[in-house]
């Protein structure tokens, strides 16, 4: 049986912030940044600010998800 889960947008945007705020990420910065990962679009679509942002969440969780597993 080859079924897909669907995850709404709003529980997308949930877990992406949860997951960003868990490895040390600004509330505000991570609220953000989960919007628009959440939505999905390329980056065609965003905004240098935007692109900018989500980078910037994302190499911080990297590095503190990182720094946590080699612990």
């Amino acid at each position: 049986m080859n079924s897909r889960l669907f995850i709404s947008l709003q529980e997308k945007e949930k877990l992406y912030h949860a997951e960003l705020v868990r490895y040390g990420v600004d509330l505000r910065i991570a609220a953000k940044a989960a919007k628009i990962l959440a939505f999905g679009n390329s980056n065609e679509l965003l905004s240098f600010e935007e692109k900018k942002l989500v980078t910037d969440a994302c190499k911080l969780w990297v590095e503190n998800r990182n720094r946590r597993l080699t612990k």
